[in-house]
């Protein structure tokens, strides 16, 4: 295995893991719009549940983050799941 097919697994792996975190960014905003809509009549009935700060929200913000580490930690998560259930058995 050379050098220049080393980089480019490499390059493969990260832009999956940017196609993965794009996919799972949108569809969290896609689920969340209902959220961010800024009813007033729902935010006064129920104060309590009233999201402040829904308006800041960006996809430009959003989406570092989500290329970079979120399929990375939603691996580890998982992994560390399934070992505590193999664990507890």
């Amino acid at each position: 295995m050379d050098i220049n097919e080393t980089l480019l697994n490499i390059i493969i792996v990260l832009a999956v893991q940017a196609f993965i975190g794009l996919i799972g960014i949108e569809f969290a905003l896609r689920k969340s719009s209902r959220f961010r809509d800024g009813d007033k009549a729902r935010d006064t009935e129920f104060p309590a549940f009233a999201r402040r700060d829904a308006h800041m929200w960006s996809r430009w913000k959003l989406y570092p983050g989500a290329l970079l580490t979120m399929p990375a930690r939603i691996l580890l998560l998982v992994l560390l799941g399934l070992t505590m259930i193999l664990f507890m058995l």
